[in-house]
């Protein structure tokens, strides 16, 4: 397992922790609070990313688009 694998890992963890209830979650010496649950996600994105490049895959992201609201 590399160590972006290991990362992804702890962070989904700390995420199912807080989603379960826990009130805080620590990962590589920083904790968080359900109030940081955006900060976490935002951290899984990256290191999805940063592993798909890795491994070569790339990843495809289409902009949708809503009608506005009104």
């Amino acid at each position: 397992m590399t160590r972006t694998q290991l990362k992804l890992l702890q962070v989904e963890r700390a995420i199912e922790r807080l989603l379960s209830g826990y009130e805080s979650s620590t990962v590589d010496g920083v904790t968080y609070k359900r109030t940081d649950l955006s900060k976490l996600q935002a951290r899984e994105e990256y290191l999805e990313q940063k592993l798909a490049r890795e491994s070569g895959r790339v990843r495809r992201v289409s902009a949708a688009r809503f009608p506005s609201e009104g």
